[in-house]
């Protein structure tokens, strides 16, 4: 499970860092209210994303 999950917290950490680091930078010097309310919301959507696709995944190859 560790070698299917690692890479894709790479992937996932690559893609936010090119595609939303702007928007956060920007949010962060509006607001750092703003800012942790959606960040939270980031990393709890994350962690439910990544588990739901790796499980998904481990079923498909029948590793569960």
């Amino acid at each position: 499970e560790l070698c299917i999950y690692a890479p894709l917290v790479t992937v996932y950490f690559i893609l936010v860092l090119h595609f939303a680091k702007e928007p956060l930078i920007q949010l962060y010097q509006e607001g750092s209210t703003t800012y942790a309310l959606i960040t939270l919301v980031l990393i709890l959507a994350q962690a439910a994303l990544l588990e739901a696709f790796t499980s998904w995944l481990l079923r498909r190859i029948g590793l569960r």
